[in-house]
């Protein structure tokens, strides 16, 4: 079973952004090539039991392999704010050639939101301009099985 890393920005004392390890977990899918591993890996990390909206990066190498996430942003109970400005930054720091974005629903719904739609379109733009692919946007909702794939529903 791989480990698969959490990574946190830390200014060094220079003033750089350094994406600090900081902790590791063991999800049963070390390979992404569905919407079912990415939920399995975002259980892994605990998505789906958060109280607050989270938006959470799932970063892959060349090969199609998970390298390590970030957690982008915590919002409240009902939205989080993500900006692809930062979002940017940290996946070029990790070396990432894709990645699967993702936040949770702690309302218990899977349906995506109009906010939902337009930040899916908004990263999607982003990453393509920089050469990362994004196969993926999964909404993981608690108290339930449920997900959400953009992907799946040919919206990526």
């Amino acid at each position: 079973m791989a480990i698969i890393r959490e990574y946190k920005p830390q200014l060094e004392e220079n003033g750089l952004m350094l994406m600090n390890e900081s902790g590791c977990f063991r999800p049963d899918a070390v390979k992404i090539n569905s919407a079912i591993d990415a939920v399995k890996v975002l259980e892994a990390i605990g998505l789906r039991t958060e109280a607050e909206e989270n938006f959470v990066v799932v970063c892959m190498n060349a090969r199609g392999k998970v390298i390590g996430f970030f957690r982008n942003s915590c919002g409240n109970a009902s939205a989080c704010g993500a900006s692809t400005r930062e979002t940017l930054k940290k996946v070029l720091l990790l070396n990432a050639v894709s990645v699967i974005i993702a936040h949770n629903h702690p309302g218990g719904s899977s349906n995506p939101s109009r906010e939902d739609n337009e930040l899916t379109q908004a990263f999607k733009t982003a990453f393509d301009a920089v050469g990362i692919k994004m196969l993926d946007h999964v909404i993981i909702p608690a108290y339930s099985y449920d997900y959400y794939s953009f992907a799946e529903n040919g919206e990526i």
